[in-house]
């Protein structure tokens, strides 16, 4: 049975990490907003995200090509103990968090 079921780690990597924070606070977003922010590829932390449930599709943008617009799920909301987007910590939170693990 451990070798026909894959593993999974129920960890996210620091890549899927960003891309999810990427999208929940400026969702709806497509992957190349999300590549321009990182500044490198997302397709793989993107994937194993929208596998794991956390995001979704949630429409196409209107320029040329009609990307995917992507944002958070239920799930999302339920792995992280919210209620709603709203309840995501606001920039001064998250600016004295990034502050302190810097200094750390």
């Amino acid at each position: 049975r451990a070798l026909i079921e894959p593993t999974r780690s129920d960890d996210l990597s620091k890549a899927a990490l960003e891309v999810l924070a990427i999208i929940a606070y400026n969702q709806p977003v497509t992957k190349g907003i999300i590549e321009k922010v990182r500044g490198v590829d997302c397709s793989g932390p993107l994937h194993k995200l929208l596998n794991r449930n956390l995001v979704e599709e949630v429409g196409r943008h209107e320029s040329p090509g009609r990307p995917y617009l992507y944002g958070t799920t239920k799930e999302f909301l339920r792995c992280f103990g919210l209620s709603s987007v709203k309840d995501l910590p606001g920039e001064e939170l998250l600016a004295a968090m990034a502050e302190n693990n810097q200094s750390d």
